[in-house]
């Protein structure tokens, strides 16, 4: 499982968590019950609160997201 966070290269918002499992891959809440932030406009995903330009993070040694995911904490 690859896990990637999608941020907002204006405000620096978490918009959300990019996750690729498999062949399967989306987006998924940057926490439990908060809302996506990240809408697509045109070619490029945006952020919805300042409308700009998303990017995916790199993920920082012994970032245990991968890990609350699998045991549905997130």
């Amino acid at each position: 499982m690859l896990v990637r966070d999608v941020r907002c290269m204006a405000c620096a918002r978490l918009l959300g968590r990019w996750v690729v499992l498999g062949d399967r891959q989306g987006m998924l809440p940057p926490a439990k019950g908060e809302p996506i932030m990240a809408c697509r406009v045109g070619n490029a995903l945006r952020c919805k609160h300042c409308r700009g330009r998303a990017y995916l993070e790199e993920a920082e040694r012994g970032d245990d997201v991968s890990q609350a995911l699998m045991e549905g904490e997130l």
